[in-house]
């Protein structure tokens, strides 16, 4: 940084130009780190999937079909889709 900071002064005659852009520099490598920081921190706290297999597997299918299809309500109870009363 120092030898950018001599052919600045050297191209502008004062040392403000060399803050300003220390500065902005500085206030761009913290905004860039907060946002990095606070994506890893979403990834890291993110609830992992757990893997499924065997029979539990073939429930886990079948009831995310029927999700996809809309024919399963928040409970949990299968209904056919005549059946769902709208109020």
């Amino acid at each position: 940084m120092v030898p950018l900071a001599n052919v600045l002064v050297t191209a502008t005659g004062s040392w403000t130009s060399v803050l300003l852009v220390t500065g902005v520099c500085s206030l761009g490598a913290g905004l860039a780190e907060k946002l990095e920081v606070s994506l890893m921190r979403h990834r890291l706290l993110a609830p992992e999937p757990v893997p499924v297999t065997g029979p539990d597997a073939i429930a886990a299918g079948v009831i995310e079909g029927l999700r996809k299809r809309k024919t399963l309500r928040s409970e949990g109870a299968y209904l056919p889709q005549e059946r769902v009363s709208r109020k």
